[in-house]
This record gives structure tokens, sequence and C-alpha cells, in this order.
């Protein structure tokens, strides 16, 4: 899948594909696919969900293998888990339904049912991620993006992800600054 989000007009190649869609004020559609299966999560309140997710992806780089991070649903939780496969490159990212978000913030992973799961490496997760930042930037820029969501645009996330990204795997994409 070729993505926006490269400098200089050269598109990233990935094969995951994440969009974060505004559909009006406090109401957006995460979609996130590889080339075997696509998931669409329709977070409740926009309570900074984006931030939460630049984050998440952004932990691939930190020290802890396993990180988590979740989506309101309403009355579920889609919890995002991601682990870094030792030894190499590799990352799993497995998307969860838990039953009640009044308990599941307290009940292990294994008590979700797995509604998405894919192993790639850590590139194409960071590459999908700072893609879907930048084609949310591209169309509605910060002060759009502040009205519809009545968050700031995250905007120390996405810099912290890129910087992350250039550096640990030395890629040779030439990304926005």
């Amino acid at each position: 899948m070729t993505s926006p989000g490269a400098g200089s007009g050269e598109p990233v190649e990935t094969d995951i594909s994440l969009k974060w869609e505004l559909r009006g004020v406090g109401l957006a559609v995460c979609g996130i696919g590889d080339r075997d299966r696509r998931l669409s999560l329709v977070p409740t309140d926009l309570w900074d969900g984006f931030a939460d997710l630049l984050y998440g992806m952004t932990n691939l780089y930190g020290p802890l293998a396993t990180n988590r991070f979740f989506f309101d649903l309403g009355a579920d939780e889609a919890r995002w888990v991601t682990r870094r496969i030792e030894p190499g490159p590799e990352v799993e990212v497995t998307v969860l339904l838990l039953k009640d978000m009044m308990t599941s913030p307290d009940l292990p992973d294994s008590a979700g049912e797995v509604m998405w799961r894919s192993r790639r490496p850590r590139t194409a997760f960071a590459h999908a991620a700072m893609n879907a930042a930048q084609a949310v930037l591209d169309e509605y820029g910060e002060d759009g993006y502040l009205r519809l969501c009545c968050h700031p645009f995250p905007t120390n996330a996405l810099l912290d992800l890129r910087r992350l990204h250039r550096r640990l795997d030395a890629c040779a994409a030439c990304h926005r600054t």
C-alpha cells in the first residue's frame, strides 16, 4: 500500500494500513488492516484517542517489550497490545475486545476476544502511524483538528515517533518534520 507521509514526494510503502478519519465533532473512525484482514473501530468521544494511538506506536521503541493502550467503545474496551518479538525487528499488534468498560481495566489480556492481530517489522507500524497522522494534518490542519476533536493535534506524539523511527530504524525515507 502507498500512503502519504514521506517528504520530498516519495511515498512510503507498507502493507499495514492505519487510518484516523474524523466524522464530525467528537466522532472518529480508526481503521487498521494488513493484506489479510481489516478492522474498524468507532471510539466514543475523542478523549485523545489519536494521541494514545501515536504514543502506543512510539512505545514500540521503548524499554518494555509489551505495552497497552485502549479505546473506549462505549460499553466495551478495545485494548491494543503491542509486543516486540525478540530477537529481530518484528512486532505484533493485537486488538482485543473486552466487554464492560467498568471492569475491563482489571482483566488480563486473555479475557479479551482477538479482533485483529498482525506481525510485521516495526517500521511497517511506524510508517502506518506516521502516514495516518500526516493525512489527518494534511486534510484538517491543527486548527481544524482542534475544532472537530476538542483536543490539540498530538504533534509531540508524532514528532517523538518520527525521531525514534529515524534514529533506531535507520530509515532512509525522508519524513516530514
